[in-house]
């Protein structure tokens, strides 16, 4: 406990006292306990440790880490094909990722190192491969070419010459030597970018150009040097690394996750174990997560999907410390082997999401890509989210391929009784139990509402002698110059981009609103204002920002926003309803005409590109003023005046407002509730209306009127006392991807923070302020980095102060601690709203209408045939099936039903 200190009232203020806890909190605490222990009965690889600790001890010993220098690898680059210098693995791959991050200066921010010399023992090769493979690699480059065509013709997609031995050695060295610096707290983050690549070499296999499993080799020597104890390893090449697959296929300790295209195993590598249903085996089942893709063209759209239903929420859940990415570039547009439409910009969003795990511990291996403009364009996007720079423009969600949606569903399926993390997800049992002469009803899915696992596999791996020459797809003229067209626009785009600033405004003016009489009984006083300001100043943070001197608001520059005739009747005349939540002195009007002049001024300063992002730190709060009226200790409504003057005067066309004060944001959704160029999401406390502000216009069915029907979210929550995981899914399954579909340029953030821990007016709502700092991290991919953070509730002074600091350290770039989540003990009340908004909102955005049932089992080619069989014969004439036709119809149905 902190000794008492003194308000800038003269009262006596004791931040750091703790309420006694109630009887709900003890109940949580005796749940806490009950949960630890039964995690402890769990293999010790996944159980994690259980401890009553203060809720700010992660906040304290992680908040003086900041961001540290991205390191920028580069390996040997001779290794090359001697036969078919057209071969697109070539060194010019390297040369043009090396060429692109120096033209724009990228290389001067990172610590660049070219590892030239073998020192890299064969005992860490030898964790991952067998003796023969090393010395047979070893002994094929002493060969003449003639022979070594010959040998490299009994292995998949290899070629070899007389530097791919040595090559290989040094490309695993510079992806461990980089993770290691990582690892250790030398460097934040890292890119290594190496050739050969190798998610697809095996313990005793060279396969698909690669030799030694360069991600897979370092995953293991981190865990064995015990520098990690969770690897998560993210591959996102177009073709399935089954290299990396099979080396952790039975292990928990290493997550793997591949998004390939697979065509149902029509496309290279063509194995079966591509498909969904392989999680993994023992140990290991529901570590392996195979997302395969089976059709060419996916988008932007289709993989953040992906990126949202599957990979974040078991991510999260899985909580590594060390993340290593099999950095394939093969599914960005243009690129022939891949056939896909990935942008550059959607790694540098990917990468940024993935920001909030392994307190940022993030290293790069490239593998393939084969056009080599968008193969460096697409580096350098990933590099510059490395950075912690503005993640690059992309579409609005277009609509996500049907194929895609039902790759994810299937993966639910699949990973449900394996994770926790998906407690959306409700089964049906299929076929259902029907009266045995009435079956079709049994068979029969709502294709809106329901989901039947399948998968098909149509593949058939390929066969030895393999070709050795031309073995690969090329552009037509045409669609090659079609596709750098594409890529000059992207690339002029990237090379104008300005650097990542964070702005805020101290304005002491905001101290002077205070209640005239009862001061230490008013939650929304000075101190909240000094106490963040000081927090900030004592971290170092201000230093860090630039500071943005705001003129004040004069009082006729709020008319458009706010009636006339109340805002001289509040401010000026101070007439007030005699309410507990509102309150005037002389002075007020200063304090809040700054607050005005403060959002304005930070948004002029984002609009001119001097700073990416930034920090309102302003008081009064402003979502609960009206047009005409104040309530809720707010006189205007800072955030919408911010968002109307974005769009009025800065020429913005589309501001996302997301409100996450534990109090519904009634001002704000009644001054934007007609318009589409404004959307409010609202995540608050409801309680059927009992909560204030008491309106059940913050019940999910309000949903905006005219063109603006559909740009109003409102995310109630009822009874229950929610938390750091209830937070994260709902911005995972509701608040996300509404916000990708919406594709603002402007993110406004109410950001009240009475859902915090031990916050007075909170009820028992329990967010820790790294959790705070986490929402920021997710939201910060959006409208290119331009999200502006505006002061809302927030009456713990030290919650407050520690949540304004978190999401501040995210604003810049710092690595955010994981909060403490438990996806086992999710509250039922959190389920039912989502699901409740999810029906109500996907009318409006189909990226929701993922959420469906899905079936308890999953069918095969064979089953499905069956099905349309049965189904064909039972729309024959009831007087025209016999028995023999009915016999056969429960025989394929009984064996349908047969598990």
């Amino acid at each position: 406990m902190s000794s008492p200190g003194t308000s800038s009232t003269g009262q006596t203020v004791i931040e750091n006292v703790k309420p006694k806890p109630s009887e709900r909190e003890r109940e949580n605490l005796r749940k806490l306990i009950r949960s630890a222990r039964k995690n402890m009965k769990r293999d010790n690889a996944t159980v994690k440790t259980f401890t009553c600790r203060d809720p700010y001890d992660i906040y304290n010993e992680n908040v003086n880490r900041r961001q540290k220098q991205t390191g920028l690898y580069y390996s040997m680059n001779d290794h090359k094909c001697p036969w078919d210098e057209e071969h697109p693995e070539c060194p010019e791959r390297l040369n043009s990722i090396k060429k692109r991050l120096e033209a724009l200066e990228l290389d001067e921010k990172c610590l660049v190192r070219q590892i030239t010399d073998v020192e890299i023992p064969d005992s860490i090769i030898h964790l991952k491969h067998s003796f023969c493979l090393i010395e047979n690699l070893r002994v094929i480059c002493m060969m003449n070419e003639t022979t070594m065509e010959e040998e490299c013709s009994q292995y998949d997609s290899i070629f070899i010459n007389k530097d791919t031995f040595s090559n290989a050695l040094i490309a695993v060295q510079t992806v461990y030597e980089l993770a290691v610096d990582v690892a250790l707290g030398r460097l934040q983050n890292g890119f290594a970018v190496v050739r050969p690549p190798g998610h697809h070499a095996q313990f005793n296999d060279y396969n698909g150009y690669c030799f030694f499993n360069n991600v897979a080799i370092t995953a293991e020597k981190l865990i064995q040097d015990k520098m990690a104890k969770r690897v998560l390893i993210i591959d996102y090449d177009v073709h399935h690394g089954q290299g990396t697959q099979n080396m952790f296929y039975e292990r928990n300790d290493v997550l793997y996750f591949s998004i390939h295209r697979y065509e149902h195993g029509l496309y290279w590598p063509n194995l079966k174990e591509s498909n969904t249903s392989f999680i993994g085996a023992d140990e290991g089942k529901g570590f392996n997560i195979n997302v395969p893709l089976n059709e060419t063209g996916c988008t932007d759209s289709d993989y953040i999907a992906i990126v949202l239903n599957i990979l974040l929420p078991v991510a999260y859940e899985f909580a590594p410390d060390f993340i290593l990415i099999s950095g394939g570039y093969d599914a960005a547009i243009g690129c022939p082997e891949g056939e896909m439409k990935l942008t550059p910009s959607f790694y540098s969003h990917l990468i940024t999401l993935l920001g909030g795990l392994a307190m940022g511990k993030i290293v790069v291996a490239l593998e393939g890509g084969y056009n080599l403009d968008s193969l460096s364009e697409s580096v350098v996007m990933t590099v510059k989210a490395l950075l912690a720079e503005a993640a690059g423009n992309i579409l609005p969600f277009e609509n996500v391929k049907p194929s895609v949606w039902d790759t994810i569903n299937n993966l639910k399926f699949f990973l449900k009784p394996y994770w926790n993390c998906f407690p959306l997800t409700e089964t049906f049992q299929y076929p259902r139990p029907v009266n045995e002469k009435n079956l079709a009803p049994s068979l029969e899915v709502n294709v809106d509402e329901e989901y039947v696992p399948f998968e098909m596999y149509l593949g058939k791996p390929e066969e030895k002698p393999f070709p050795t020459r031309y073995n690969y797809p090329q552009l037509a003229p045409q669609r090659k110059e079609y596709f750098e067209n594409i890529l000059n626009e992207t690339r002029s785009e990237h090379s104008q981009a300005p650097e990542n600033f964070t702005g805020y405004v101290n304005e002491p003016n905001m101290a002077l609103h205070e209640s005239p009489y009862f001061t230490s009984n008013v939650p929304e006083r000075p101190d909240r204002f000094l106490r963040v300001i000081e927090e900030l100043e004592k971290r170092g943070i201000l230093k860090r920002m630039i500071e943005v001197t705001a003129n004040a608001t004069v009082l006729e520059e709020l008319f458009p926003y706010h009636d006339s005739e109340y805002l001289v009747k509040t401010l000026i005349n101070k007439e007030l309803p005699n309410t507990k939540d509102l309150f005037i002195k002389d002075e007020s009007i200063s304090s809040i005409l700054a607050s005005a002049g403060a959002v304005k001024g930070l948004l002029d300063r984002m609009s001119l590109r001097q700073i990416t992002n930034g920090l309102a730190i302003v008081r009064p709060p402003g979502h609960h003023a009206h047009f005409a009226k104040a309530g809720g200790f707010c006189f205007i409504n800072n955030v919408v005046l911010g968002a109307k003057y974005a769009i009025n005067y800065l020429k913005y066309k589309r501001v996302l407002i997301v409100d996450f004060d534990i109090h519904h944001g009634d001002g704000t959704q009644e001054l934007t509730y007609d318009r589409k160029d404004i959307m409010y999401i609202s995540v608050h406390r409801y309680d059927k209306a009992a909560y204030f502000p008491k309106s059940t216009k913050a019940d999910y069915s309000y949903t905006g009127t005219g063109i603006g029907e559909g740009y109003n979210v409102n995310i109630p929550f009822n009874n229950s006392r929610h938390g750091n995981t209830e937070y994260l899914l709902t911005f995972l399954n509701v608040v996300l991807p509404i916000a990708y579909s919406y594709c603002p340029d402007l993110v406004l953030v109410s950001a009240g923070f009475d859902a915090g821990v031990h916050d007075p007016l909170g009820g028992g709502y329990n967010i820790y302020p790294e959790m705070f700092g986490q929402m920021i991290q997710l939201l910060k991919p959006l409208a290119r980095g331009n999200v502006l953070v505006c002061m809302e509730g927030g009456y713990n002074l030290t919650t407050l102060k520690y949540s304004m600091v978190m999401c501040a350290k995210a604003l810049l770039g710092d690595p955010i601690p994981m909060p403490s989540l438990y996806f086992d003990e999710v509250s039922e009340d959190c389920v039912a709203s989502l699901k409740t908004v999810i029906n109500e909102q996907k009318k409006y955005w189909p990226v929701l209408k993922v959420h469906k049932k899905i079936g308890d089992r999953c069918i095969g080619v064979e089953d499905k045939a069956k099905i349309q069989s049965i189904m064909a014969r039972l729309r024959i004439r009831p007087e025209e099936i016999d028995d023999k036709v009915m016999e056969e119809i429960t025989r394929d149905f009984t064996s349908l039903t047969t598990v």
